[in-house]
């Protein structure tokens, strides 16, 4: 494996990184903002309101629609890497 497929190989890995988390974390992210302007707008201020609904919706809007996906990309781009490494 020489240099140049090592970094494409680095980057190909980023990428499907990138693919597979960005959804779950957005999810994460508008889940946080509603339940934040919740709390503020009616004052509860409990800590851990925010982790069950974050919880709940990443599984049912992610993992459970696209789980099987994410394990192809992985697995996909695991196999076409590791075919081009020659061992000694």
């Amino acid at each position: 494996m020489t240099p140049a497929d090592t970094i494409d190989f680095a980057r190909s890995s980023i990428y499907v990184l990138l693919e597979v988390v960005t959804p779950a974390m957005l999810t994460a992210l508008v889940v946080g903002l509603g339940i934040g302007l919740l709390q503020a707008l009616t004052q509860i201020q409990e800590m851990t309101l925010v982790f069950v609904p974050k919880i709940i919706a990443i599984f049912d809007l992610h993992d459970a629609p696209h789980g099987l996906y994410d394990v192809k990309e992985t697995l996909h781009c695991t196999y076409a890497g590791t075919g081009s490494i020659t061992w000694c």
